[in-house]
């Protein structure tokens, strides 16, 4: 009986944190699809609008007023860190004039609320701040680990 039991303490031990890793996971695809949606009635608003919003939850693009999308990701795990940045800004090496940056971060009841931020420009470039230091270091321009 007690080989039982330590057999399957053995397993849970081994088998616990590699599931909570996997629900990690899944829940950072969750914030690269909203991400990837956003990015997407970005430039739908650029294509009828001409410019970039900051409003991503509100308005319309039919009316330029904003993405008219939701503030989390589908499943509620991310929200919007703030509202976009749109206009001027040094992306990298460009200095851009119509350009956007936006990020979100966990939202409360997440597995990993210190998972840190993830984000997307107006290039695509894509980052993940790993360490949760607030901005995305040289290493840290990719969402994969």
């Amino acid at each position: 009986m007690k080989a039982i039991v330590m057999v399957v303490g053995l397993i849970v031990s081994i088998s616990y944190p590699m599931y909570g890793d996997l629900i990690a996971k899944a829940q950072r695809n969750d914030a690269k699809i909203y991400l990837s949606r956003i990015a997407l009635l970005q430039e739908n608003f650029k294509n009828n609008c001409y410019t970039y919003t900051t409003n991503v939850a509100g308005g319309t693009i039919k009316d330029c007023t904003g993405l008219g999308y939701r503030a989390t990701s589908p499943g509620g795990y991310y929200k919007l860190a703030s509202s976009p940045v749109a206009g001027l800004f040094n992306q990298r090496t460009l200095t851009l004039d119509h350009a956007y940056r936006v990020s979100v971060v966990p939202a409360a009841g997440s597995l990993r609320p210190d998972d840190g931020k993830l984000g997307i420009d107006s290039v695509g470039v894509q980052g993940w701040d790993r360490n949760n230091n607030g901005t995305y270091d040289a290493s840290e321009y990719t969402w994969d680990k």
